[in-house]
């Protein structure tokens, strides 16, 4: 009964469906940039996470190297090279809205913060294969979502995990039959939950944590 039921939303999906979740695709994940007054390097962090050397307690290095940690590694975000004691001086140079890949791909220049982190500006959506049982995370928006949200089969988009962008491969969970008699091995995605999360929470579950491409 199961497989029947996921063949029709596989049918409904492939006729209907798909070209709307496709064209789901754009920036949607808010973010801040930020400027060192003394080396200019830039880096980002997701909104509203706050850094700026206004704060006095931001521009302690010792400060930083424990609480400011790089998405991609978990290490501490690497010392000013103009400043006798390694110490960042932050400026903010804006606000704007990054997408899902764009964060994939610079996760080595975005700052999380392990402590006094704020719940996002966008939430993570968690889902499961209503086939293979397999789940994971995105964010709220990003079409791995959207494809959910609808109950469609996803692989008609590559998905790919944040943390090595290994993509994702078909669904081990069964053959199905398409309406032309080919098989479609591809995962059906059902949402089990939106979730507030924190910057550090990406951190810590970043292979978890996936995007469309």
């Amino acid at each position: 009964m199961k497989k029947v039921f996921v063949a029709l939303l596989i049918f409904a999906a492939v006729f209907f469906i798909a070209p709307q979740a496709l064209a789901a695709t754009g920036q949607i994940v808010p973010m801040t940039r930020w400027q060192c007054l003394l080396c200019d390097k830039q880096f980002f962090t997701f909104e509203p996470d706050y850094i700026d050397g206004e704060v006095r307690e931001n521009n302690d290095v010792d400060y930083q190297q424990r609480n400011w940690l790089m998405l991609g590694t978990k290490s501490p975000i690497p010392k000013c090279a103009k400043f006798e004691d390694g110490a960042h001086i932050f400026d903010s140079k804006g606000n704007f809205k990054a997408s899902t890949l764009e964060v994939a791909n610079n996760k080595d220049r975005i700052i999380v913060l392990r402590e006094r982190g704020q719940d996002l500006r966008i939430r993570a959506v968690e889902w499961e294969c209503g086939v293979c049982n397999s789940s994971g995370r995105c964010f709220e928006g990003d079409p791995l979502g959207v494809f959910a949200d609808n109950l469609t089969p996803k692989n008609l988009l590559g998905f790919a995990d944040m943390k090595d962008k290994r993509k994702v491969g078909s669904c081990s969970g069964g053959r199905i039959k398409l309406p032309d008699g080919a098989n479609l091995m591809s995962h059906v995605l059902f949402i089990k939950n939106r979730i507030p999360h924190k910057s550090i929470n990406i951190a810590d579950m970043l292979r978890d944590y996936y995007f469309s491409f």
